[in-house]
């Protein structure tokens, strides 16, 4: 997309990649530091952002959507009578940005359940007067106008599963020009996956099921690749189960001195106002062969947990990676976390698998 002056900020900040950007305060100097506990990282505060604004740019073009079908008394009766609903977070094109595409991507289209119905609560990246939602006239369909170039678009719903009569398999369908893709709504809670294009777009998928009973969980987005002085490094946002901005997370990736067989990442999670909420230590390496998600391409996974200033595990995190392909700059990550808790309700989320 069309960035102006924030894209500008960007392309410059992926060539030089941050440095002289970010606090380095509580930082580790470099991957040496990979030999100590979870990578140097400490339990401290940070500045808000980790001192980086490309980071901060990077997320406020998440925007609310006002969906108009909220004040209908059907969409209501639906949402009240739902017993199964799930949040399933969609972007598509480039996924990280890539300042050297001139290509326009149309991915103008749809996404569709088969029952119940459906509240777009976000729009992401979508350029004024370029993209836009068309006017909803159907709670089992959204509709939208997109094109992409240098970035990516996307959208945030729930889907609302009132109790059926019949057993006929309910789907959900995501329905563009470069990519059509149904997914059997009962398969939502384990749901994540990239699926990269010949033309080096990408679609990346995630949802969760909720539940009140069920353990906190959410979202994770950002940039995963090397910096201007080779450094492994990623850095993104941490998000909640309704796809808004908590805070952010930053780390070092690479292979372990120490003898562990798998690659593996370290880093720190922080809240918006910069205050320390949790370190990161994992494993990342090529999809496996068996897995549950549907990943198409060169894409790696990563799984890891989160910990507390004890070093208490506070729960899990897993997704997938790319490393940028061509041009200079970072690639992406995608993924999603959840808490371990006492909750009675267990969600079949995949979580617990590589």
């Amino acid at each position: 997309m069309f960035r102006k002056l924030i894209l500008l900020t960007l392309a410059l900040a992926f060539t030089g990649l941050l440095v002289g950007c970010s606090d380095k305060t509580n930082e580790p100097d470099d991957l040496s530091s990979l030999e100590s506990e979870f990578g140097g990282y400490l339990p401290t505060d940070e500045s808000p952002g980790f001192g980086d604004p490309v980071l901060v740019s990077e997320i406020i073009e998440d925007e609310e959507f006002d969906d108009p079908v909220l004040v209908e008394p059907e969409t209501e009766e639906i949402i009240n009578s739902a017993t199964s609903i799930y949040a399933m977070r969609i972007v598509w094109g480039r996924l990280e940005y890539d300042s050297l595409v001139q290509t326009v991507t149309d991915w103008s289209g749809s996404l569709n359940v088969s029952w119940g119905g459906m509240v777009l609560r976000r729009v992401i990246k979508f350029e004024p007067f370029q993209d836009w939602i068309i006017p909803r006239t159907d709670r089992k369909k959204i509709e939208w106008v997109s094109k992409t170039t240098v970035h990516h678009d996307g959208i945030f719903v729930n889907i609302y599963q009132p109790p059926s009569t019949t057993d006929d398999i309910k789907t959900v369908s995501f329905i563009t020009g470069p990519l059509e893709i149904t997914y059997d709504v009962n398969d939502l809670a384990r749901l994540d996956t990239i699926i990269c294009l010949d033309d080096g777009n990408a679609v990346a998928i995630h949802a969760h099921k909720l539940h009140f009973n069920a353990c906190p969980r959410g979202f994770l987005a950002g940039l995963w690749g090397r910096d201007a002085n080779g450094n492994r490094i990623f850095f993104g946002k941490w998000m909640n189960h309704n796809a808004a901005i908590m805070g952010h997370l930053k780390g070092r990736w690479g292979s372990d001195p120490n003898g562990n067989p798998a690659p593996v990442f370290y880093g720190k999670y922080i809240d918006t106002e910069g205050n320390f909420k949790g370190l990161l230590k994992g494993v990342y390496g090529p999809v496996p062969s068996v897995t549950s998600a549907n990943v198409i391409g060169r894409v790696g996974f990563f799984r890891g947990y989160f910990y507390d200033a004890n070093r208490n595990i506070l729960g899990v995190l897993k997704g997938h990676y790319r490393n940028r392909v061509t041009g200079s700059g970072m690639g992406y990550f995608q993924g999603r976390w959840r808490t371990f808790c006492n909750m009675l309700e267990r969600v079949d989320d995949g979580m617990d698998e590589i």
